[in-house]
């Protein structure tokens, strides 16, 4: 392995200074520290992260930039923007309240990807932990018997190879079917930049866009694993059996704030994310497993209530309906499906939700004024 750089690291930052310090130590131990680029972004925080603190770990990388948005882009655009700045042949996205727990996880990923060129993507595997800010809980040691983010030994999980990769077929039909909670924490994956390209990048265009979001009147920073869908149809997915990140969820975590736009109302966001991925899928790919791929698509589409239907709803749909006839009758009855899923009591839980958040968004402000 060359000493030039093939790994960014992506840190999309907000707020806290000392989480995304801890992230940094766990990164500058691991063994391949001096071959990494580090890209930080801090999303215009209204505590903004202390610069001069995080360029103290300049010396540890290959490169460490840092940056300061002047306007907040949002939780999917600001990695977004980050990835745009990428140059080397792969990338993670590192959430930074997380911690890296295995040292040589990046040189493994690297030599995974040299010797696999099928290799698009390496889902590793991460360990969830709720954190208090008020308390001085050693992370590591609470770490030691959680429940991992997905068990790789599990009889349910079908199609892992003797390498402990997976073809894009059996690992998208791993997921649609949410065997053992088939999931990880984004700190745990890294990707091809290449494949990622090929979709459009990051958070690209295989996302709902802005106004696709606000006329549907659904959160649009949110990816819903939209890549790994697309990424599945051009190779397989490396997987692992022990955990490298631990996913530290604390209350400065945007995810767990209780004003986080997304609970303000119950949305159908992920629906409309999928339909529109299934599209670009038949649009711009081919290959064998595109149709079994698809139609898993489909298929999850079909598991979840479509809450509110409105004439932008209507239209939305018309666009992003396939135009193979296989396809079109697997959305039809997905679209079925997900509508008689829908309770007969949803105006009441979602006139609660908005409650809920404004009542939320004002003890914030008054807890702030004392």
């Amino acid at each position: 392995m060359n000493n030039y750089p093939s790994l960014t690291v992506l840190i999309p930052a907000y707020n806290n200074t000392e989480s995304l310090k801890r992230a940094l130590v766990s990164l500058k131990n691991q063994t391949v520290a001096k071959k990494l680029n580090i890209l930080i972004s801090d999303d215009c925080s209204p505590s903004p992260i202390i610069k001069s603190e995080i360029l103290t770990f300049k010396d540890s990388f290959s490169q460490l930039l840092f940056f300061r948005q002047d306007l907040n882009l949002g939780v999917l655009s600001n990695p977004t923007w980050l990835f745009n700045q990428i140059k080397t042949e792969y990338f993670a996205v590192f959430q930074h309240d997380d911690i890296l727990i295995r040292k040589n996880f990046y040189e493994d990923v690297l030599q995974k990807f040299a010797s696999n060129e099928k290799l698009v993507c390496y889902f590793g595997n991460s360990i969830l932990l709720r954190i208090n800010e008020n308390t001085n809980l050693d992370i590591y040691k609470e770490s030691q018997n959680r429940k991992l983010m997905y068990n790789f030994n599990s009889t349910k999980i079908k199609g892992i190879k003797k390498d402990g990769s997976i073809s894009g077929e059996d690992f998208i039909d791993n997921i649609v079917n949410q065997y053992d909670d088939f999931n990880t924490a984004w700190s745990a994956i890294v990707f091809n930049t290449n494949s990622v390209r090929n979709f459009g990048g990051f958070g690209g265009y295989y996302c709902l866009s802005w106004f696709e979001a606000k006329s549907l009147g659904v959160y649009r920073e949110e990816e819903f694993f939209g890549c790994l869908y697309l990424l599945c149809l051009q190779g397989n997915i490396q997987l692992e059996a022990k955990p490298s990140v631990i996913r530290c969820l604390a209350p400065t975590s945007y995810s767990e704030s209780p004003t986080h736009p997304v609970r303000k109302m119950r949305q159908d966001g992920e629906i409309y994310a999928l339909f529109k991925i299934a599209w670009i899928a038949e649009r711009f790919f081919n290959g064998e497993n595109i149709e079994k791929i698809i139609m898993s698509i489909y298929k999850k589409c079909s598991t979840l209530p479509l809450r509110e239907e409105t004439r932008h709803s209507n239209i939305f749909f018309k666009t992003y309906f396939p135009h193979n006839s296989k396809f079109k009758k697997a959305a039809y009855s997905a679209l079925d499906s997900s509508r008689k899923l829908k309770s007969p009591y949803e105006f009441y839980f979602k006139v609660k939700g908005y409650l809920r958040y404004y009542r939320n968004i004002f003890r914030e402000k008054f807890k702030n004024k004392f």
